[in-house]
């Protein structure tokens, strides 16, 4: 621990599981932190750093590695430090083991502003709200793969929460190709919801993925405040140079050239001869797909030290960031196959032999000065070819090896002949095509495998609609001899043909057609445990026209012809509700669903309640209605456990506003931790992994309809209800569709006067 410390350092440290942090920067300033490793924490959960900052100034943490470190570079109350050319891999959280965690903390703490973070490479950068949040810090050339390991969770690549503002993003490489595909999740103008862990940015929620912690609204103003300018990112594959992503009253930048660094004024000495910068849009050659990144020096000294069984790194600082007389000396490389006048077709393995009198670094293949995909940086070095990419004749081809001083050498060229002959012959088609209904809106599709003179590479599924038709439109293209064709219309003939296609795109007759009938939708009864259609018109109950006939008994909500079908019950938003007694039944497991008519007539200063089992104790259960942003909204309990802002205990919502005076129907489906929402029958939002996979809790709280009215809490619904359902099933959206434009349908009622004749 630096403890009012100033003017101290830490350097060629290699330190190994400690405690809260591996560094502690506690009240100190003018320090550095450099050149070191630092392997695991006892933790492996909350507080659980590499280097922690907290109400520091003027600190420098530079060229570091950090391994298996939960939280590798965490900032606290601090300002005007600089996190620069750090590598951290493996940031290991024993808590969730799929959850990504960021590695660059940039804001923990109320307070934090005005700190850089430089050449950084490594998974992610956030800046969340536990503690209060932060302003101008500066993301500046870093690469942000937004991916570790095969974590699927919390993969964002830059995650802003609510209320840290002015922040800027310039220079970097953002994502990984293919799995990055959403650039911005947001309630912003250029956002878009329901793909957190595919996205960019992350931008203005409260709490993780899309989710707002302890009722703090969504922040607009952490999308309009960020500055963003000349990053590179795989989800649109481009640099943006956008002037609608500089924030409103700020000059639009003049130039699209950036400079090395924002605090060096050139390559240190300790960087050697690698490329300088090595990170930023305007960089070519680098490993990256797109060519925009080289390794640090600490990436390289990963790459390149001998390893323990538990994978840590046997660190020599003098091996890594070598003080003596630069290495000058360039690899040896050479390619080893194919042998010089080779005749080569389709795909080609090139393999090249590197040495160097340190260690080499990576090696590059190119053909005819062309690269070939990315940089191999372990030996073998092997890498393939597709050979159909250029035309027919003689080609170069060479490898470029590099050292970690940046020292290159490219091989003698060795000249091959490619001579690939057209394939013309398409496959055959495929036979056996089965077409199974498996529901009211699935049809599952098998057939047997096609063949081919080189080989099957995909097919494509053609399919028309109603009896007798000819499949003519193709709704698929799955690579395997198996297809499940989705949201079909219930109770409707669906016919099907597949065809083969090659490497060349040469494409087989189609099968002979198969057909199928999607089996009926249920009825709106199906799985329903409270239905109240509020039919009534006059009475001092509504009945419950579930199984269970629950019934209700009104509190000072009245009666109104003016529902969606026929009558329904109004609600006065101070005092009344509807009351039914709490049964075994309305506790859902892992499924379920809440739907509604509602008809808002004014804003709701505090949740409107449509459904809610919530006294403000341990029996809290599910509260479904309209958030204060009239967006739809549910909160839940689970048996996983009573700590708020958790799976088992918390609150999400939608993102799209519910109108006022007039009719919308809302519905939120919860299939295991995922929910769904629905405003009149489309899909709103979709938030997944924010519920465990715990049944609800079965509390002994009354159900309300229209409002709350205890545990010190009103939530009282003003506006009219109508055709209020729970589920203890998922609908799908094709269902949601079908049963809100029906009133529900009444089970039939018991005979009366019955007599026996003789």
């Amino acid at each position: 621990m630096m403890w009012n410390a100033y003017g101290c350092w830490v350097k060629n440290v290699k330190s190994v599981s400690p405690n809260r942090n591996h560094i502690w920067l506690y009240q100190s300033a003018h320090s550095e932190v450099r050149d070191s490793y630092f392997f695991g924490t006892k933790n492996a959960a909350t507080q659980s750093y590499g280097v922690e900052s907290f109400m520091t100034s003027d600190n420098l943490i530079i060229n570091n590695i950090f391994q298996h470190v939960t939280t590798p570079m965490m900032t606290g109350t601090a300002s005007g430090n600089v996190t620069a050319y750090n590598y951290a891999l493996d940031m290991y959280y024993s808590v969730v083991m799929n959850w990504m965690m960021h590695a660059i903390n940039a804001s923990h703490d109320t307070g934090t502003g005005m700190n850089l973070f430089e050449g950084n490479e490594t998974n992610s950068y956030g800046m969340d709200l536990y503690h209060g949040p932060g302003a101008f810090p500066t993301a500046f050339r870093n690469y942000l793969s937004g991916r570790d390991g095969t974590r699927t969770s919390n993969t964002e690549v830059v995650g802003i929460w609510a209320y840290n503002r002015f922040v800027n993003v310039v220079g970097n490489v953002l994502g990984t190709p293919g799995y990055h595909t959403v650039y911005e999740d947001s309630r912003g103008p250029q956002g878009r919801t329901g793909s957190p862990n595919q996205s960019i940015y992350l931008l203005g929620y409260s709490g993780v993925d899309e989710s707002l912690n302890s009722g703090i609204a969504y922040d607009l103003m952490a999308v309009t405040s960020l500055l963003r300018w000349g990053n590179f990112d795989y989800a649109t594959n481009q640099t943006r140079w956008n002037a609608s992503e500089i924030p409103a009253g700020n000059p639009v930048p003049g130039t699209q050239t950036l400079p090395a660094s924002l605090f060096l004024a050139a390559k240190p000495s300790w960087w050697g001869t690698m490329p300088w910068p090595a990170i930023g849009p305007d960089v070519t050659g680098g490993y990256d797909q797109a060519g925009h990144v080289y390794k640090n020096p600490a990436h390289v000294c990963y790459d390149t030290s001998a390893k323990n069984a538990d994978g840590s790194l046997i660190f020599d600082p003098v091996q890594c960031y070598p003080t003596g007389p630069a290495d000058t000396t360039a690899p040896a490389v050479s390619i080893t196959a194919p042998a010089a006048g080779a005749v080569v077709s389709g795909s080609v393995t090139i393999t090249a032999s590197a040495s160097d009198n340190v260690g080499v670094a990576g090696v590059r293949f190119k053909v005819d000065a062309t690269d070939i995909g990315s940089e191999v940086t372990t030996a073998p070095y092997s890498i393939g070819w597709n050979t159909t990419g250029v035309v027919n004749g003689s080609h170069n081809l060479t490898a470029v090896a590099r050292d970690a001083a940046g020292n290159t050498k490219t091989s003698t060229a060795v000249s091959v002949t490619v001579n690939n002959v057209p394939d013309t012959t398409p496959p055959s088609a495929p036979s056996n095509v089965a077409a199974t209904a498996v529901s009211f809106s699935q049809i599952n599709l098998t057939w047997t495998a096609a063949s081919d003179n080189v080989g099957v590479t995909g097919y494509r599924v053609l399919r028309c609609q109603g009896a007798g038709c000819a499949p003519t439109a193709q709704v698929a293209a799955p690579a395997g001899t198996s297809y499940s064709d989705t949201n079909l219309t219930p109770g409707t003939s669906y016919s099907y043909k597949v065809s083969a296609v090659d490497a060349a795109t040469n494409v087989s007759a189609p099968s002979a057609a198969a057909t199928a009938v999607t089996q009926a939708l249920p009825p709106s009864t199906f799985g329903l445990i409270a239905g109240y259609s509020f039919s009534e018109g006059s009475s001092t109950i509504a009945a419950d026209i579930s199984a269970n006939s629950n019934t209700a008994t009104l509190s000072g909500a009245s009666w109104t012809a003016s529902g969606k079908f026929g009558s329904a019950l109004a609600f006065n938003g101070t005092s009344s509700f509807v009351e039914s007694p709490d049964i075994a039944a309305l506790t859902p497991q892992t499924a379920a669903t809440f739907q509604a008519w509602v008809f808002l007539t004014s804003t709701p200063a505090e949740t409107a309640s449509v459904f809610n089992k919530w006294t403000q104790t341990a029996d809290d259960e599910y509260m479904f209605g309209v958030s204060p942003n009239r967006t739809v909204y549910l909160a839940w309990q689970t048996t996983g456990g009573a700590t708020w802002g958790t799976g088992s205990y918390n609150e999400a919502t939608g993102t799209g506003q519910i109108p006022l005076n007039t009719f919308t129907h809302i519905a939120v489906v919860r299939d295991g931790g995922s929910l769904s929402f629905y405003i009149n029958g489309n899909l709103d939002a979709v938030v997944s992994n924010v519920m465990d996979g715990n049944p609800f809790r079965g509390g002994l709280g009354t159900l309300r309809i229209g409002g709350q009215g205890r545990g010190a809490r009103n939530r009282f619904f003003a506006g009219t209800i109508d055709e209020a359902c729970i589920y203890d099933r998922a609908l799908t959206q094709t269902e949601i569709q079908a049963y809100m434009n029906a009133a529900l349908a009444h089970r039939p009622a018991a005979p009366t006067n019955l007599r026996v004749i003789k």
